[in-house]
């Protein structure tokens, strides 16, 4: 079977949520009885922005062996001498 690539027709608006969760998209370009794809994009103030790596780690319990960039060298570049030895 050979398939027809087509171009895809997106429409793009902004609306307001209504009572209850409901959205009311009217467009004469919708045609009635044709299926239809909706995405709904939050936005990042209302979905909540996600924390940093450090903010995690903060507040993961115990704590860093390691505060600064140096220090983390300073013990890797220990480890590959001590396997010198």
């Amino acid at each position: 079977m050979n398939k027809v690539a087509t171009m895809q027709q997106v429409l793009r608006l902004q609306t307001r949520v209504k009572d209850k969760g409901k959205l009311n998209i009217e467009m004469p370009q919708l045609i009635p009885g044709e299926d239809v794809e909706v995405l709904i994009i939050f936005p990042s103030s209302a979905a909540g922005e996600s924390p940093s790596v450090m903010d995690v780690l903060e507040q993961a319990s115990g704590q860093r062996i390691f505060k600064t960039v140096d220090e983390v060298d300073r013990y890797l570049q220990d480890e590959r001498s001590s396997w010198d030895r």
